[in-house]
Order: C-alpha cells, then sequence, then structure tokens
C-alpha cells in the first residue's frame, strides 16, 4: 500500500545529501583559491629573497672593491693642509705688487726728472685739444636738447610712406602695417575722374569703368518706397538678411528682409544682401553662409552677397579677443559656402579692419566693399559737381586736398591714423599680430610719396576693391531718414 510519507522522508534525504554535495563542493573551490594565494604569496616571497641576496652580494663585491683600491693607495686622502701648494700664491701676489709699486714709483720719479722743454709743450697741446672736445661735447648735447622735436618728427615720419598704412588701435596707438605684395591694387583716378553731384552722390567714369549708384537697407531703414527709390536714380539695393548678436551668438532674421527683398525687386532694382557676422568658429561662419542662403534663395538675388564684418569694442562681446588668424578663417569659409551655392560673395568691412583684422593675402579670391567714409563737404570742395557743367583739374584737387588737410596722407593726422609724438609707433606685416618696430622691412621715407591717398585725399586704401560705401548719412527719396549710399565701379561693356 502506497504510504505518501515515505516519499517525504525520501525528499528529506535527497535534500540532506544535496546540500552535503553543495558545501563539499564550496569547500574545494575555497581550499583550491587558498592554495593559489599561497603558492603566489610564496613565489612573492622567493623572489623578494632572491633579490634581496643579489643585492646584499652587490654590497659585498663593491666592499672589497673599495679595500683592494684603499690598499693601492687610491681613494684614501693622505694629504695635509700644509702640503697644499697655493698657500703660496697670496705671499707671492704681495710681494710682487709691492715690486711693482717700487717699479712704478722709480719709472714715474725718473720720468719726472727726465722731462724736457719738448715734453712739457705736448702735454700743455694735449690739454688744449682736451678741453676743445669737452666744449664740442657740451655743444652737440645743447643742439640734441634744442632739435629734440626734429628728432622726434623724424621718427615719427619714419614709416610715413606709400609702402605702409596707418592704423590706431584702441589704446591710441599709431600701428603700422607693410603693404601686402601680389595684390590687386587700387588704380581708380579719383583725383580727376570722381564728381560729386548736387545731391552728394559720388559718380566715376574712367575709360575703363562707369559706376552704379546703391543703398544699404535694413529694419532700421523704416519703410521703403522702391519705386521712389528706382526713380531717384538708386541703381542697386543692398538688404541685410540677419546678424548674429555679438553677446550670446544666436541669429535673428531682419524683420525687413522680406519686405525690402520683394519691393526692390518688383522695382526693377538690382538686389545683393549681406550678413552681419559675430562668427567665432568656423563651424558658426558655415552656419551663417547657410542661413543666408536658404532665407535668400526664395527671392530673386541677382548682385554680390557679402559679409558684413564690423570691430565691435566692447570688450563683453565675443569677436572682441578674435585673432586676425581666426577671424580670416570664418570670413573664408562663409565666403567659400556662399559661392558654393552658386552666388557672388564679397567682403565688406571698414578700411581699418580690412588693414589690421584680415589678412587679405588670404582672401585674394574675393572682391571687396570698402567702407571708407570722408567729409562729404570737404569733398565738395574739391569736387566740381557733374551738374554744373564746370570742371577742375587733378592738379587743384590735390592742392586742395594738402591745404584743408581733411583727409590727409598715410600716416598723417586724421581719424583712421592719427598720429602724435607720444603714441607707440609700431610696424607689421599685413597678415601678421607680430609687432616688427625697426625691422628692415621698412620702406624709404621718400618713396613715392605723390601716391598717398590715391593722389585725391579720398581714401589710401591701396587695394582693388568694387564697392565704396562712401557716406553713412545719404539722402535718397522714399526713404524717410539717411541711408548708408554706394558707388560701385563697374567695367565697361565693349
Amino acid at each position: 500500500m502506497y504510504n505518501p510519507y515515505d516519499n517525504e522522508e525520501e525528499n528529506r534525504n535527497n535534500a540532506k545529501k544535496m546540500i552535503a554535495y553543495s558545501i563539499c563542493a564550496a569547500s574545494v573551490v575555497v581550499l583550491l583559491f587558498v592554495y593559489v594565494l599561497y603558492l603566489s604569496a610564496q613565489e612573492t616571497r622567493e623572489k623578494q629573497r632572491e633579490a634581496a641576496k643579489a643585492e646584499q652580494e652587490n654590497l659585498e663585491k663593491m666592499e672589497e672593491e673599495r679595500q683592494a683600491l684603499e690598499a693601492l693607495g687610491i681613494g684614501k686622502n693622505n694629504l695635509r693642509s700644509e702640503d697644499l701648494d697655493f698657500w703660496d700664491m697670496y705671499e707671492s701676489s704681495a710681494s710682487e705688487r709691492e715690486k711693482q709699486s717700487e717699479n712704478s714709483q722709480v719709472t714715474v720719479s725718473g720720468t719726472d726728472k727726465k722731462e724736457t722743454v719738448q715734453d712739457k709743450d705736448i702735454n700743455k697741446d694735449r690739454d688744449t685739444q682736451n678741453r676743445k672736445d669737452e666744449e664740442t661735447e657740451v655743444k652737440e648735447t645743447d643742439n640734441k636738447d634744442v632739435d629734440g622735436d626734429t628728432e622726434e618728427k623724424t621718427e615719427e615720419d619714419e614709416y610715413n610712406d606709400s609702402d605702409h598704412l596707418a592704423v590706431t588701435d584702441d589704446n591710441g596707438n599709431t600701428v603700422y602695417y607693410e603693404i601686402i605684395s601680389g595684390m590687386d591694387r587700387n588704380d581708380y583716378d579719383l583725383a580727376n575722374k570722381l564728381k560729386v553731384t548736387d545731391k552728394d552722390r559720388f559718380e566715376y567714369a574712367d575709360d575703363k569703368n562707369t559706376s552704379l549708384c546703391g543703398i544699404a537697407v535694413s529694419e532700421k531703414t523704416g519703410l521703403v518706397d522702391y519705386r521712389a527709390v528706382k526713380a531717384d536714380g538708386v541703381d542697386f539695393v543692398m538688404v541685410r538678411v540677419a546678424g548674429r548678436s555679438p553677446d550670446n551668438g544666436l541669429i535673428t532674421l531682419d524683420q525687413s528682409f522680406i519686405t525690402n527683398s520683394r519691393g526692390a525687386n518688383e522695382n526693377g532694382l538690382r538686389v545683393g544682401a549681406y550678413f552681419e557676422t559675430s562668427a567665432i568658429t568656423e563651424d558658426e561662419a558655415f552656419e551663417e553662409g547657410n542661413f543666408t542662403v536658404g532665407a535668400i534663395a526664395q527671392f530673386n538675388i541677382n548682385y554680390p552677397v557679402a559679409i558684413s564684418i564690423k570691430d565691435n569694442k566692447d570688450s563683453s562681446a565675443r569677436t572682441s579677443k578674435l585673432s586676425m588668424e581666426d577671424r580670416t578663417k570664418c570670413v573664408k569659409k562663409y565666403l567659400d559656402t556662399i559661392k558654393g551655392y552658386g552666388f557672388t560673395p564679397m567682403i565688406y568691412a571698414d578700411r581699418d579692419l580690412l588693414i589690421a583684422g584680415v589678412d587679405l593675402s588670404k582672401l585674394k579670391d574675393y572682391r571687396i566693399i570698402l567702407k571708407d567714409v570722408p567729409d562729404v563737404d570737404e569733398v565738395k570742395k574739391l569736387h566740381v559737381s557733374s551738374e554744373s557743367g564746370q570742371t577742375g583739374s587733378g592738379d587743384d584737387v590735390q592742392k586742395k586736398v594738402s591745404d584743408t588737410g581733411s583727409q590727409s596722407d598715410t600716416g598723417s593726422q586724421s581719424d583712421k591714423g592719427s598720429q602724435s609724438a607720444d603714441n607707440k609707433k609700431e610696424i607689421k606685416k599685413a597678415g601678421s599680430n607680430t609687432s616688427s618696430a625697426g625691422s628692415s622691412d621698412k620702406k624709404s621715407e621718400n618713396s613715392g610719396s605723390a601716391e598717398k591717398k590715391g593722389k585725391s585725399g579720398l581714401t589710401d586704401f591701396p587695394y582693388d576693391f568694387a564697392m565704396w560705401e562712401y557716406n553713412e548719412y545719404g539722402r535718397v527719396a522714399g526713404i524717410n531718414g539717411s541711408v548708408d549710399m554706394f558707388m560701385e565701379f563697374k567695367e565697361k561693356q565693349e
């Protein structure tokens, strides 16, 4: 008969066996682990004993060698202080000095006794010459004091030639930059070919070029009547697309970009665009380029697309510590990005930043929009209005530039390169932030001085530029307020 209690008893026995087997197995594992540790410790101790034994043997060997050397008299100090021979040096030197003194006295005494009338005459002539030399030195010193201003002026003008450009830095110091060789030069004949209309607008025409009138617009311009703008003689419009904040780095679309782009297109104006950069890395510049292309793609942008570079003087601005090399890389990245989409990229900046802020030798494939604003009232005195029917010669213009001093030659006192005797003067090569004052790169003071300021007093920017922002306070019909005025140099079509 089946008894369930028998199975229960059997199960208990089996469970006890399993527990016993598990304990035995665990014990074996632990013992094996302990044995392995013991063997490892034994091996370590054996190595330590061998190392200690080898070290002891080395010490014993070294001691044996030292004893052997001492037995030979090597390494054992047997000298006494009286055995040293340098003690006699001082006594000998003293006696020699005494002898020399006696000889010197004897020689002088002999000379005194043997001095002739001829020797006295020679000494007298020598004293007279010494007094004359002292008087000459005093006079030269006085002349230096009197002519100090002249020497200082010479130092100030040391790099004031056609091979260098003066820029005033943030600390008021005048820094000279060597003009880059191999760059296309500004060969516009502004002295003879530039005219100023009665609307204070610049016009230019020579054998190769003519000019077009343009303006720059943004949300700050306000509402624009583009039909009136077109009728007032404006040929093209540069529309602000967007800008990156110099504080937080965020890109913001210009609130009037769409309105300005459509209005200019619908009224038959040529339309270009510009982006105000604050990029501090090439990735940010690439982002700005893509943002620009994305914004202008839906409009008929048939004129150049420019990167607007500004020198933010605020020390808290994200670009305030940007080096010339890094800024140049950012600008080039933006220009390359715009060009990759089939647009015509340009660099838009003021004269000082183009000279001291970027390395134009690495951007020579791209054309420039130069911002260099002269005094329009002074320019009007120099250049006669085209609508008046009068003309003026280039010689008269150049003479008046010198007389008025409104836009003086390179390195002379002006807003762009003001110099004073107290200012620090440095010489830098373009594309470098390293000062090289007094280097061998300086040029002759007389080298080509007639070529300064483009022979006109309007701008001394030496490199070729395609557009020129010459007025920040222009007036155009259809715009309530002032506007930036541009002139484009347009090559004549054959």
